[in-house]
């Protein structure tokens, strides 16, 4: 009995665990994690395309109060951010409203891995089943 006891908490621990050996960041605490250090755009799949490039040189700054800037140089482009869980899942909401090439970041997405340097996301795509992708690393 102690031995499977054993091995269901080993399991447990492992699956808290990334392969690489990366700390895993609890799903809940975007509000607090985010903020801590500035991310970059390091995957963009929108509807199928690549649009990675489109935000190549900017870095996100995460502050506490909601505001998301995203920095290139002198340039700063301001918007919201936002984040709720709901049992297991977390979702990151984006709201640029229509600066052009921000505005594909609009919306909620669902957090599927949150590591110590990346947070991967995705989104359903209308109706049809479709995904989009993003993946932030920290900068």
């Amino acid at each position: 009995m102690k031995s499977l006891l054993l091995v269901a908490v080993c399991l447990l621990v492992m699956t808290g665990c990334s392969q690489d050996g990366k700390n895993i960041v609890p799903s809940g605490v975007f509000q607090n994690y985010l903020p801590q250090r500035d991310w970059v755009v390091n995957y963009l799949q929108v509807n199928g395309n690549d649009r990675v490039y489109q935000f190549s040189g900017y870095r996100f700054q995460f502050v506490r109060d909601g505001l998301v800037n995203a920095i290139k140089g002198s340039e700063t482009i301001p918007g919201n951010w936002g984040s709720v869980s709901s049992g297991s899942k977390s979702i990151l909401f984006f709201d640029y409203g229509s600066a052009q090439v921000f505005s594909q970041l609009n919306g909620s997405w669902e957090a599927v891995e949150i590591l110590s340097d990346q947070v991967r996301l995705e989104r359903l795509v209308g109706s049809s089943g479709g995904k989009d992708y993003l993946t932030l690393y920290w900068y």
